[in-house]
């Protein structure tokens, strides 16, 4: 039987943008911590990230400052006002940057 306890770290990106749904950013945060995994919130603008609904978030990086991509998933939550943000700067335009490494296994995104 598999123990909470012996689920191996995992680094998994939780990206925001302007206009994201919170309860799409929240859910995936809170389930994941819960279960011992490390997530990290990644901003695509600025620290401070407002929700379509006002609320806002801190991010604990931008993604400027991200020099090793080796997260084992990524989470994009929807939200209309922040998806011209991610479809303008895609991850895979990052990836070709130098000193830029990609290792993903898997992704969440919602619609």
């Amino acid at each position: 039987m598999l123990e909470c306890n012996s689920i191996p770290p995992v680094e998994v990106a939780l990206f925001l943008a302007e206009g994201f749904e919170e309860i799409e950013a929240s859910t995936p945060i809170c389930f994941l911590r819960h279960m011992g995994i490390s997530v990290q919130i990644v901003s695509i603008g600025e620290k401070r990230v407002v929700g379509a609904h006002g609320i806002p978030f801190e991010a604990d990086v931008l993604l400027d400052e991200v020099t090793d991509f080796a997260y084992k998933m990524i989470v994009l939550p929807g939200g209309v006002p922040g998806a011209a943000p991610r479809r303008d700067r895609p991850c895979e335009r990052e990836a070709g940057s130098p000193g830029f490494s990609f290792s993903l296994n898997s992704y969440l995104t919602t619609v």
